[in-house]
């Protein structure tokens, strides 16, 4: 008999139940085979630890903010708050295909955001986000010279996690290939961008690495360590 996926993988003061979900026993869920990775879009905040906004991010995972929804957003701390149960299906990937060709990906897929503006902008004085606000946080530059905001080493330890919990969930999940950026399966998006360390998580979730195993995090491209996280 096959053991049921646990709904939930963080604590119930992490959690934010979206009203914009497709629940369990609708009709349309299909058996989870992929999991989609987005940036929430969404600028630092000020005085904040690494520019974590907790209170916009549960906002709108409780819908206040727009008709989305996703599994689980990693705050640039590292907070991991989860949006809906893992039998329900969110609403994160809308009008994208799979490299197969197949639609419905919200109906089979886990949606995983992390709190990132992603593109940024040159200007004097230093750079700006899509939203023209001065970004104050670091700055991660491509190899075509283009800025991004980079992921932090508490959020990729954090999603590195999460990750290896939800293969155990989903043994699907183990290979690397249902592992996609919304850039992947749609062509308009961005996210996660070109900061993202894949190497890292397709190791982790092949089995070949375990999050623990990422230590030296000054050697995952993309990724910028806090002077503070530095021990």
């Amino acid at each position: 008999m096959t053991t049921p996926a646990p709904d939930w993988l963080v604590a119930p003061g992490q959690r934010e139940s979206s009203p914009h979900v497709y629940p369990a026993g609708d009709r349309r869920v299909r058996p989870i085979d992929t999991a989609v990775i987005h940036w929430t879009a969404s600028p630092h905040k000020a005085g904040s630890r690494l520019g974590a906004d907790a209170r916009r991010i549960r906002s709108w995972l409780r819908g206040e903010r727009g008709e989305t929804s996703t599994h689980f957003t990693i705050l640039r701390d590292g907070q991991v708050i989860q949006g809906a149960p893992l039998s329900a299906r969110c609403w994160h990937a809308g009008g994208s295909r799979t490299a197969d060709g197949q639609g419905f990906v919200n109906m089979r897929s886990i949606g995983i955001d992390f709190e990132n503006v992603g593109p940024l902008t040159r200007e004097a004085g230093g750079y700006v986000n899509a939203y023209g606000g001065h970004h104050t946080g670091p700055v991660w530059l491509s190899d075509d010279g283009r800025a991004w905001e980079p992921y932090t080493a508490p959020q990729m330890h954090a999603f590195l996690t999460i990750a290896a919990s939800l293969v155990d969930a989903f043994p699907v999940l183990q290979d690397p290939a249902a592992w996609v950026g919304h850039e992947h399966i749609r062509l308009t998006k961005q996210d996660p961008g070109p900061a993202m360390p894949w190497p890292w998580l397709l190791a982790v979730v092949s089995g070949g690495a375990s999050p623990m195993d990422v230590t030296d995090w000054s050697a995952v491209p993309g990724v910028i360590v806090p002077a503070e996280v530095v021990a």
